[in-house]
């Protein structure tokens, strides 16, 4: 076997088990790496409410797929996403209240409507801040990877 190639190809029939430091064979993010872990779900509704608060769910629908295309998620975790983001964040409600001035009244606080947040299109930051939990929530990604790629998107740990 030529020496470059020493250390570097595993028996076959063995997986590697560990978190791998150099490149990550996509998708990112699969539908194992979240199953069963509540510490997990805390991230995955921090992400969902973070996504739900710059977009609608079509937003959300367009990014998730988007990711999918990309091999950051892979389809059931964009499903598993959206039952989330269905589940608690859609059609949220604010304080409501009716309030009479002179003739005309108004209304506070309806309950959230795709309208209000808008349609936007997530920017550049939103998609790196996505990427940011999606490392996170990611088992198959070394620590030295996510911190590289963290430091150079300048964010924080999700």
């Amino acid at each position: 076997m030529p020496e470059y190639l020493e250390g570097q190809l595993s028996p076959l029939g063995e997986e590697e088990s560990r978190p791998v430091e150099g490149r990550v064979e996509k998708p990112y993010l699969r539908l194992s790496d979240i199953e069963g872990d509540p510490r997990k779900e805390v991230v995955i509704i921090e992400w969902m409410d973070f996504m739900f608060s710059r977009t609608n769910l079509d937003g959300v629908l367009d990014a998730l797929s988007s990711y999918v295309e990309l091999g950051w998620i892979d389809q059931a975790v964009r499903d598993r996403l959206l039952t989330y983001g269905k589940s608690f964040f859609m059609g949220r409600k604010k304080f409501s209240a009716e309030i009479r001035v002179g003739d005309r009244e108004y209304k506070v606080g309806e309950p959230q409507a795709a309208q209000e947040v808008g349609v936007r299109r997530l920017d550049v930051e939103d998609h790196l801040r996505s990427l940011s939990y999606i490392l996170e929530l990611s088992e198959r990604i070394g620590e030295g990877v996510k911190e590289e790629v963290m430091k150079k998107a300048g964010l924080k740990r999700a």
